[in-house]
């Protein structure tokens, strides 16, 4: 359920860039001011490809498996999914990374940075 503030890394490069330009350095944080939840943002890249995922169980314990797969948006993509089958797991949490003490919203104010730098 942790939620995050997603960037692109062309986006951060170019607010890097856009502070190396600044007359007087200045910190600055550097963010969208959205949030999504990491398995939302796992889902919608399954989905980019043609993949429909279903969440089972929670914490540690969850798993993400295959709802269906749209072999159309696949092949547009040039990609061959036909060895993935309904509910085969696809997404499982690996305990190396995952921090029960995290916090579970990380949210940037990007304000002062659109402000100042554009």
């Amino acid at each position: 359920d942790a939620k995050r503030d997603w960037g692109h890394a062309k986006d951060y490069v170019k607010m890097m860039h856009l502070m190396l330009q600044a007359p007087i350095p200045q910190d600055y944080v550097i963010a969208t001011g959205k949030t999504t939840s990491v398995r939302d943002f796992v889902k919608m890249s399954f989905e980019f490809i043609g993949i429909d995922l279903e969440f089972q169980n929670t914490g540690i314990k969850e798993i993400g498996l295959i709802k269906s797969v749209d072999e159309k948006r696949a092949n547009a993509l040039d990609l061959n999914l036909s060895h993935l089958k309904t509910g085969k797991v696809v997404v499982r949490i690996d305990e190396r990374y995952f921090r029960p003490t995290e916090v579970d919203l990380l949210l940037g104010d990007p304000t002062k940075a659109e402000k100042e730098l554009g």
